[in-house]
């Protein structure tokens, strides 16, 4: 017996027995590896997805400025319908046509209640002291 090499007795130089390590294995997948998806960048309508979420939220921001939010919902809209047509699946599409959505109606609203007040300033401007509003001229 080699007293220099513990592997070949059993026994550490002490004269302890050495221990076997367990040997553990891999357990198996429990289900299949998903496939690699393309990058986001490289699906079709990616661009007009991201300008239609885009043109969506300045749309709501800008309800206090009627016209230009009015056209920026708008162009929103058919921006996200083009991304669809080009085939594009995710959400950013979607996102993008209910913030322009939401951007165009609200913008719609905040129109027709600014025109009238709009017209009513530009009337009362005009004749400070509301003579030919009541007739007295």
């Amino acid at each position: 017996m080699d007293s220099q090499n513990p592997e070949n007795t059993g026994q550490t130089p002490d004269g302890w027995p050495t221990e076997q390590q367990p040997q553990y294995t891999q357990p198996p997948p429990q289900w299949a590896p998903v496939p690699p998806q393309p990058p986001a960048g490289n699906q079709p309508g990616n661009g007009l997805a991201v300008g239609s979420l885009v043109c969506g939220i300045i749309a709501i921001i800008a309800i206090i400025v009627p016209l230009v939010g009015l056209i920026l919902g708008i162009v929103g809209i058919v921006l996200a319908a083009n991304a669809r047509k080009q085939g594009f699946v995710g959400g950013l599409a979607t996102g993008g046509l209910v913030c322009s959505i939401i951007g165009t109606a609200g913008n719609a609203l905040s129109t027709c209640i600014c025109i009238p007040i709009a017209c009513a300033a530009i009337a009362a401007a005009s004749d400070p002291f509301g003579a030919n509003f009541w007739g007295m001229w």
